[in-house]
């Protein structure tokens, strides 16, 4: 089973293309997620269609967020890149402060 779950904050505004064929669009973006105490890892991750479109429209640089989704590589240039394929993701905060409309 290939299944990951990730808690982290975006190192910059996600990065929204539109696929080849115009069919719709999908957006990558970097989560800092910690390792212990001193150590962060970065991961990068895409996502499509709706989970797209939520991240895309309420994401920013340095928000929190949690992602589910699975591991896929591609080699281009001889080069094997990983990444996450996100399937599902949540808020890990609430942006609204007390006294906040």
């Amino acid at each position: 089973m290939n299944c990951v779950s990730i808690l982290g904050r975006l190192t910059k505004d996600p990065d929204i293309r539109i696929t080849k064929d115009d069919a719709g669009f999908y957006v990558l973006f970097t989560l800092a997620s910690a390792r212990g105490k001193d150590k962060v890892s970065f991961i990068p991750c895409i996502a499509y269609g709706k989970t797209a479109e939520t991240i895309g429209n309420y994401v920013k640089k340095g928000t929190k967020i949690y992602v589910q989704g699975y591991i896929d590589t591609y080699t281009k240039n001889e080069k094997s890149t990983l990444s996450i394929v996100v399937t599902e993701v949540g808020f890990a905060e609430n942006k609204n402060k007390e006294g906040d409309v």
